[in-house]
């Protein structure tokens, strides 16, 4: 009876493993109409926990990389907007998709757009 929370929680959340037991994950947040969500996505080599936010054309993600893990951030596309400027804890990085963490640990993701394709 917990598969459809489940299901919602990881699809909203947008997490999904990319090899078997999470040891390399893809984060990639499908807002739909939401403004937020936050939630903890359980594995095998520890808690996952994404956090987003999409407020006047800017995306916040927080997301807990475990210990021993990889994780594949992907931006959710936005109809007629693309990302100008994309930080990942505080550095800038090149405009594009993926973004790619490497190290366990919390990171924030910052992208804003301002203006339409």
């Amino acid at each position: 009876a917990a598969t459809p929370t489940y299901d919602m929680s990881s699809i909203v959340l947008g997490v999904e493993p990319l090899v078997s037991g999470f040891a390399r994950f893809r984060v990639a947040p499908h807002p739909a109409d939401l403004a937020w969500a936050r939630g903890i996505i359980p594995s095998p080599l520890g808690s996952i926990a994404v956090g987003w936010r999409l407020e006047n054309n800017q995306f916040e993600l927080t997301v807990t990389v475990p210990d021993g893990t990889e994780a594949e951030v992907i931006l959710p596309e936005l109809s007629g907007l693309r990302w100008d400027e994309i930080t990942v804890d505080n550095q800038r990085v090149v405009a594009g998709i993926p973004v790619v963490l490497t190290t366990s640990g919390t990171h924030h993701v910052h992208a804003c757009c301002s203006g339409e394709e």
